[in-house]
Order: structure tokens, then sequence, then C-alpha cells
């Protein structure tokens, strides 16, 4: 143990710490997916790039060059960045035809220059995030090279899967819901500890010492347990898929004498047998059997990705932006599934593609292509021994979870991005190591660069790094202040009225903090709107006579607020509704007709869109439209009648004598 905890120099310590800090508190708070842990990642990852320049410049660490990787993490970055530049109109109109359209036909006003990301503030978050992620697969593959610094991480991410699997199956016996552990979504957490597994069979190979192997395939144990807890079939499959190619190599390079691999199966099914008894065992088999119609599994999600190749025909050389899915899909849905959001495709590759462009899955592809043709020669070379079992167990890990972003969204939890760089990071190193003590290689992959160019590009960095954290805590303080004023509005019932002016300031130090966030534009004209409307949530069509008198300026700076909105996102359907509301109220009735269209092109899909645009075109006595909006929502009513909206639908229906339309419908 005392070698184990031996460092090079004071960095590696700090380095070291950091990489298990995030190992430890990226799944603390929800899988890092709310803005407060995600921030402090963040900062993390850039102290790490700041330890590693120290390094790099004082003690003269050697920098480990992949050509091929790197050109191809650059040329993401760079593919990203080029979403965020606005662009002369002419430019994006004669080369980006439908990017120019969304902006041409709904934003509220015409811009000279627009961004290829349909909504920037969502594309430069997750920029943000994807640069945090590259930082510490680069960091974990520069500064982890000893075979004990990889055993010191590897211990650090078995220990904290076995106690967050332990916290989760715990959790499971008395909260049963669509969370697991400490994750919001239990898939999420399936996809987590399917990358550590294979990891820790691995580890339990390396052990010499019988003692230490049994409690690590004790802790791998539990570890599969809670998959199973889980109750997520992709991930099982995906699992048992990976474990079953870590076993076949294992056999196949006579790694491990079969009598060992039938011991190892004997303990797995004793241990599970045993603390299975705990588990509720009954919901867990109820929930297995679905694998026999497998129909059932997959149909919803091929609709969903039959719906994203669409977006792709139409945004195919720079997508719609990183993290605007949910902006783009509403107008290209097709599924029978009215009033419901889908912000991911459930298909990693596919949802990649339409938000970044089929230039960007290509280079990743090159990317993924390159560092497997590195593993394969170690797995070739090497039987046994610490480096062909890291790279044996990051890799199967890897594995596991890159087949299941397939069938969900994994990559899009931080907890999980982490997780899978740092082993990409300890498993490439791994490779490099003994690729670089070959003495069959021609070619050395660090290359030593001089005093002077080390300082140049530290001083870059730096300033790259002070930049980058600016931006990363001005967005937190933005969100922060803003949560803090809509928790205000929530505690009204308990305090009285609502306080519209301190709102409303704490809204705009919010908005100097991040001017590109849409929701905070949307939420400053609700409360200008309510303000005069002596309402305290949004409601239209109501009141709008009695206290328009004199306050049209009001009135006037909600319109302009919506408009901001819209121009900042101009695919959100709600903003374009609220506008046509406002414009309605003070009588520019043809201007309201114009966004209430809008709203309905770009959520097709929407009963309660249909539902108001019915409801204003009744009361401005347009017949024909009412018509028309009233069969496309009785449509969309007759596919889903369990909507909660569709409470609201038969009232309406029964008000205007229209029940009759609604075929079979069950009375209520």
């Amino acid at each position: 143990m005392t070698k184990l905890l031996q460092l090079a120099n004071p960095i590696d310590f700090l380095v070291e710490i950091i990489l298990v800090g995030l190992i430890f508190f990226s799944p603390l708070v929800c899988g890092s997916v709310t803005i407060a842990p995600i921030t402090v990642c963040e900062l993390a990852c850039l102290f790490l790039v700041v330890l590693w320049l120290v390094k790099t410049i004082f003690f003269n660490q050697p920098i480990v060059i992949l050509r091929i990787p790197y050109a191809a993490l650059s040329g993401v970055i760079l593919l990203i960045c080029f979403q965020l530049i606005p662009l002369p109109t002419s430019i994006v109109s004669a080369f980006f035809q439908n990017t120019y359209r969304v902006f041409s036909d709904f934003s509220a006003r015409t811009q000279n220059f627009i961004t290829l990301s349909i909504y920037p503030d969502a594309t430069a978050g997750m920029l943000l995030q994807v640069i945090s992620y590259i930082i510490v697969f680069f960091v974990t593959l520069q500064c982890v090279n000893t075979e004990r610094q990889r055993r010191r991480i590897v211990l650090a991410i078995l220990i904290c899967g076995f106690l967050y699997s332990l916290y989760g199956i715990v959790h499971r016996l008395h909260v049963s819901d669509s969370s697991f552990s400490t994750f919001i979504n239990r898939n999420h957490f399936a996809a987590y500890i399917g990358m550590i597994i294979p990891m820790a069979l691995c580890f339990a190979l390396i052990q010499t010492d019988r003692l230490k192997a049994g409690v690590t395939i004790f802790m791998a144990v539990i570890m599969f347990i809670a998959l199973i807890s889980t109750l997520s079939r992709a991930a099982l499959i995906c699992s048992v898929m990976s474990l079953s190619m870590l076993i076949v190599l294992l056999v196949i390079k006579g790694a491990v004498p079969p009598l060992s691999l039938a011991l190892l199966a004997g303990l797995t099914v004793l241990y599970v047998s045993i603390l299975g008894q705990s588990v509720d065992m009954a919901t867990i088999s109820v929930r297995l059997k679905t694998f026999l119609s497998p129909s059932s599994m997959i149909l919803g999600r091929l609709n969903l990705l039959k719906d994203g190749v669409r977006i792709i025909r139409d945004f195919p050389l720079a997508g719609t932006g990183i993290g605007t899915f949910g902006e783009a899909f509403p107008l290209y849905n097709t599924l029978g599934t009215p009033e419901k959001v889908f912000s991911f495709a459930h298909n990693e590759a596919i949802q990649a593609t339409v938000e970044m462009g089929i230039p960007c899955i290509l280079l990743l592809t090159i990317f993924a292509v390159s560092l497997g043709r590195r593993a394969r020669t170690i797995l070739r070379r090497r039987k046994t021994g610490h480096a062909y079992y890291v790279v044996l167990g990051c890799g199967t890990g890897i594995l596991s979870i890159g087949m299941h972003s397939f069938f969900d969204f994994v990559f899009h939890i931080p907890a999980n991005m982490y997780l899978f760089c740092i082993l990409l990071g300890v498993g490439l190193n791994t490779v490099v190591g003994e690729t670089r003590a070959n003495p069959m290689s021609s070619k050395d992959p660090a290359w030593q660069r001089s005093r002077v160019v080390r300082i140049f590009c530290a001083a870059v960095l730096i300033a790259f790094v002070f930049n980058v954290g600016s931006v990363i805590i001005k967005r937190y303080a933005a969100q922060a202040t803003f949560d803090k004023a809509i928790q205000q509005l929530s505690e009204v019932p308990t305090t009285g009225g609502i306080d519209y002016a301190k709102i409303i300031s704490a809204i705009d130090r919010a908005i100097s903090f991040n001017d590109l966030n849409s929701s905070y534009y949307a939420k400053k004209a609700d409360l200008l709107a309510d303000e005069i409307m002596k309402k305290e949530s949004w409601s239209p069509l109501s009141e709008a006579d009695a206290t328009l008198y004199g306050k049209e300026d009001i009135f006037i700076r909600a319109a302009q607020c919506y408009k901001r909105a819209i121009d900042l996102n101009p695919t959100n359907s709600h903003y374009h509704l609220k506008l046509g509301w406002l414009l309605s109220v003070i009588d520019l009735n043809a201007q309201a007709n114009n966004e209430l269209d809008k709203a309905i092109i770009l959520n097709p899909r929407s009963i309660s869109t249909h539902l108001y645009v019915c409801e204003y075109l009744l009361a401005q006595k347009s017949i024909d439209d009412f018509n028309r909006c009233l069969h496309a929502m009785v449509r969309l009513f007759e596919e889903e009648r369990e909507n909660p909206i569709n409470e609201k639908v038969w009232p309406f229906l029964k008000k205007i004598e229209k029940e009759g339309m609604v075929k079979n419908a069950a009375r209520r």
C-alpha cells in the first residue's frame, strides 16, 4: 500500500486528487445535470489544464502527441465554435438554406447576422461541457502514465461504483420510481455502472492476493445486481455483450484458465443468489419478460430516429447546433404522442449528426477508429500483465456504454462522460506507454518541445483558461440569480403578493450575466404582462379591456422581451403563442394571427396550442380558420385520449356543441 501511494511530484498528487474528485463528485448530484455541479466540474477541469502546464514547463513533462486523434478532436471543437459565429445572412442563405429559413420565417425581427445554431445559448453551454470532457481525457492521457497511478485511478473508480451501487440498491428497497441511486434516470446509472463492471473483473485478475481478488469480485457482483435492479433493458443487453466479449478474449488469449473462469462464474452466481434475496426479483422478472416482445422496446425509438433522419437531410453540413435537438424536433415530430417533449433522440449517433452535421460525425469516427487500432496492437501483442488487463477493462467498459448510446442519451450525462474520458485516457496512456517502450517502434509519440515554445503555449492557454472560466462563472451566476427569482414566485402563497419590481430586477441581473438565454426574456415578459393583468400566472384572453388604458407602454415592453426571446430561440412555439396573445390584447390582430400561425407550424402536434388558437379564432369570429384548427385538434385528441390536456378539450367541445366530432369517444 505504501508503494501504491508513492508520487513522483506534488503536481501528480494534485492532478490525481482532482481526477478522483471528479470520479466521486460528478455522480453525486443527479449525475451533474444541473447548473451547480457541472459548474464545479468545469472549473475543476480548467484547474487541471493549469496543473498540466506547470508540470510541462517546470518538470519537463513530455507531451504525448497523437496526431490523428488530436486533429479530429480539434476539428470537432472548431466546427462547434463555427456554429456560434454570427455570419452574414447572405452567406447563410447561400450555403445553409434551411438554417436561413428558420431565422427568416420565425424570427421576430429581420437580422443581418445569424448563427448556424438555431439556439446559441444551448450550443454555448454544450461547448463548455465538451471542452471540459476533452480536458479530462487529455490530462489523464498526459499525466496518468505509470502503473501505480493507473492502479490508484482504477481503484477509485471501483470504490465509487461500489458505493453508488450499494446506495442505489438500498434506495430501491424504499423508493420505487424512475430514478436510481443519485441519478435522475435509472438508464443513465445503468450506463454508468456498465462501464465499471468490466474494469472490476480485470482489476481482480491483476491481483496476486486472493483476498483482494475476492473483494473486487464481490464489488463487481454488487454493481451487477445494481445494474439488474435498474430494470434498464438496453443497459443489461449491452453489459452482457461487453462482458461476453471480455470473457471470450480472455479465453482465446489464454490469459485466464477455463477452470478459473468457471470458478469466477460460480462465485458470481452464488453472490447474486444470496444478495438477490433482498432485491425485488418479482419486479425484475416482469421487466425482463419484455425481452420476449422486442418490438415494444424499439418501435417508438425507431419512429423517433426516422424523424431525426429527416432533420439531418435538411441540415447536413453544420447541423442545427449542438444542444438544440429539442428545439428542432417539434417541427419534424410525427410520433403519435401529442404534447410530449423530446429533448433527446435516444440515439447519440443520430442526435450528434442532427446537431453537428455529417462532417463532425466523420471526425468523431476517425477519432474512434484511430484509438481502436492503437488498442488492437497491445491486445494482439500481450496475453497477460497489467497493461493487457487495463486496456481490456477500459475497452470493454467503453464498448458497453458505446452500444448503449444507440438506445439512450447516455453521453448527455456529465458523470457518464467524465468517467468515459478518464477510462479512455487511462487505456490510451497504457497503449502509448507500451508502444513507446517497444524497441520495434520507429516513432516516438512524445514530442519534446523547447522551453520557449512551452512558455508561449502556456501563455496562450492561460488566457484561454481565464476567458473560459469567466464565461462559466457568469453563466452560473445568471442561472442562480434566475432560479432564485423563480423561487420567490413559488413562495408567493406564503409571503403575500408578488413583488414584480424586485423579481424583474433580479431577472435583469441574470440577463446582464448571460444575454443569450431566451427563457430569461420570456419570463420577464410574463411578469410584465401579469403585473398589468393583475394575475400571478399567464392567462390568455382575459381582463384585457379593463386594464389596458394608460398601460400600453408596459405591454410594448413585454412584447419586446418576447421578440428578443424569439430572436434568440426562433423555433420555440411557446414564445410565439405568448407573443400572439399579447398582440391580440393590444388589438394588433394581424400580427397576432401571424404569431399564432407560427406557433402551430413549429409544434403541429400540440393539443394545447390548437386549443388556445381555436379559442382565439372563435373570439375573432374567423369561422373558416377556426374550423380548420378545430379539425386538427380533434385528430390529435383522438390519437391520445389519456393526455391531461384533454380534460380541457372536452369542456370546450361541449361549449361549442361539437363533441360529436370525436368518434367513439368515452364521455366523461
